[in-house]
């Protein structure tokens, strides 16, 4: 599927997502309307995303999401949302001044944006409002491994911290560098967050603060080499976001 993606489809239907769901008699709503509606409700929710989602699916070529403004402009136009060009555009376009392994990190921006942290929040704030548990986190940490290799604070990144395996795959090299005590306090901290939210409901007894977010602001625990718990503000992406949809005929 992923090759088929970026030999072809992507290139062909710009933005398409490979996970998207079938709507059929096994899902017969889309999980975000089925979410609103109430069916998670009484189901406490520990959910994110990381910061720098889009590095391993935006390639200078065979890439898994758009990344150039050609292929954005084919993406709004085939799902009739050029009346909010502009304002992508003027958002995301500044950022590709840094250039990161060949692609501009506006566009990496734009596909982190698109589909992992504007939908996490859209779940949140959803299962919020039906008065759920909720706590929300981001995974910020680029290791220096990481950043050498072009993932930064990438998808699934966050896994070998949450599992607690240092000697799992990359988590393996990034244990042999300069950073091991950064990386071993990270693992700590994910671990034993996880182990209570799953054992008692809540990650860390009351000392991290419940998502209460409204329209992109409300309160993130941030995992990064000094982990924070903050007001995080990301109104701005969420007004970029909110009303648009894709590939949903």
């Amino acid at each position: 599927g992923n090759e088929y993606m970026a030999e072809k489809h992507q290139y062909k239907n710009p933005g398409i997502f490979l996970a998207s769901p079938v709507i059929d008699d096994l899902i017969p709503e889309r999980p975000l309307d089925a979410i609103k509606s109430g069916n998670a409700v009484k189901v406490k929710l520990l959910v994110s995303s990381n910061r720098h989602e889009g590095t391993m699916f935006v390639r200078p070529e065979k890439t898994n999401f758009p990344n150039s403004w050609e292929m954005v402009e084919k993406m709004f136009e085939k799902n009739h949302c050029t009346d909010a060009l502009f304002s992508i555009k003027a958002y995301y376009e500044p950022k590709n001044k840094v250039v990161y392994k060949g692609v501009g990190m506006g566009f990496i921006d734009f596909a982190t944006d698109y589909v992992f942290q504007v939908p996490a929040m859209q779940v949140a704030e959803a299962q919020k409002e039906n008065g759920c548990d909720v706590w929300m986190y981001r995974f910020d940490f680029a290791s220096n491994f990481m950043t050498e290799n072009g993932l930064m604070a990438g998808h699934a990144m966050e896994l070998p911290y949450e599992f607690d395996e240092k000697g799992f795959g990359m988590m393996a090299e990034e244990m042999k560098g300069s950073q091991k005590d950064i990386v071993c306090r990270l693992v700590d901290e994910m671990h034993n967050a996880w182990v209570e939210f799953i054992k008692n409901g809540d990650p860390m007894q009351g000392q991290w603060p419940q998502y209460e977010g409204k329209s992109g602001i409300g309160m993130v625990r941030c995992y990064d080499k000094e982990t924070t718990i903050c007001m995080l503000d990301r109104s701005e992406i969420w007004k970029l976001w909110k009303n648009l949809k894709f590939y949903q005929d």
